[in-house]
């Protein structure tokens, strides 16, 4: 299982830059190289091989809740949303590990 996979450089959509930047050896090996390209992870488009290959052989992905609000910037909430939208998801889970660290993640909910 890979848990918030949405909040790895590995995984996010590729931006186009007006001057590209220098891929790490480890990421060339995942994406097929889109260096002007807006793509992104769509059904008819999933150019990630590590991800494509994760999902083969049977990997569990765990989201992270929230990622999907928006805590951790508007790229990781790009990422869960598209990940969410093609339905990579098998789990759900916070970083809150504790009942203070969800009131801080979601706030005090009133009965």
């Amino acid at each position: 299982m890979i848990a918030h996979p949405e909040r790895s450089e590995l995984f996010h959509e590729q931006q186009s830059t007006a001057q590209p930047k220098k891929l790490s050896k480890l990421k060339t090996l995942f994406h097929l190289p889109h260096i002007n390209d807006q793509s992104s992870f769509t059904p008819e488009n999933r150019d990630n091989k590590l991800l494509n290959w994760l999902i083969d052989h049977h990997c569990a992905f765990q989201q992270n809740l929230p990622s999907l609000q928006g805590a951790y910037g508007e790229q990781v909430q790009a990422t869960a949303e598209n990940f969410k939208q093609l339905g990579i998801y098998t789990h759900s889970g916070t970083d809150a590990h504790s009942p203070d660290g969800l009131i801080k993640l979601f706030g005090q909910h009133e009965p």
